[in-house]
């Protein structure tokens, strides 16, 4: 093999271990970074984006826990966000967040639960969740990973908030 191949091979090799490195320490998967946020939605992270509120309590020995962020950006950005796929390659919905997938998001707050009280099902808790979850201003896209036998268990929501310019992503593992 000529010393130029070899060094080819070389650079090839230790670029796969760069790769598996930040692989490992969760720099391409870490749904907060840019690279994470390309990968678990499929949409670029906003380059005017000033995120609100971000947090992470994943932990214990089963790995649990909720992921989010909450950003601002540009009214151009989620006009051209909603006029494309939604993440996960999936049609945008419009309006009332379905109780079985928006109680699992607490983005940071106590939460709300989804009940059904004298006839009436709604949101209750937390009053902006209640709020961000009953609009009929808003958009979003879910997906459903894991088990048919636990419907939701885990999952992904992505919620825009035109009036707001205001983007709410949660991922969970319950």
């Amino acid at each position: 093999m000529s010393p130029r191949r070899r060094l080819l091979v070389w650079i090839f090799l230790a670029g796969i271990c760069i790769l598996i490195v930040c692989w490992a320490m969760g720099i391409l998967t870490d749904p907060g970074s840019r690279l994470g946020f390309r990968f678990y939605t499929g949409l670029w992270w906003p380059s005017n984006a000033r995120v609100i509120a971000r947090g992470d309590d994943h932990g214990g020995f089963h790995g649990d826990g909720e992921f989010y962020v909450v950003f601002e950006t540009d009214e151009q950005t989620i006009q051209e966000w909603l006029s494309g796929s939604a993440p996960w390659g999936q049609e945008w919905e419009q309006g009332l967040v379905p109780g079985e997938i928006g109680f699992h998001c607490s983005f940071g707050t106590l939460g709300a639960s989804w009940s059904t009280v004298n006839g009436e099902s709604r949101y209750r808790g937390d009053e902006e969740l209640v709020r961000l979850f009953s609009s009929n201003q808003t958009w979003y896209a879910a997906r459903e990973r894991g088990s048919s036998s636990l419907r939701w268990h885990n999952g992904d929501l992505f919620i825009v908030d035109p009036q707001a310019k205001t983007v709410w992503f949660c991922v969970w593992d319950w």
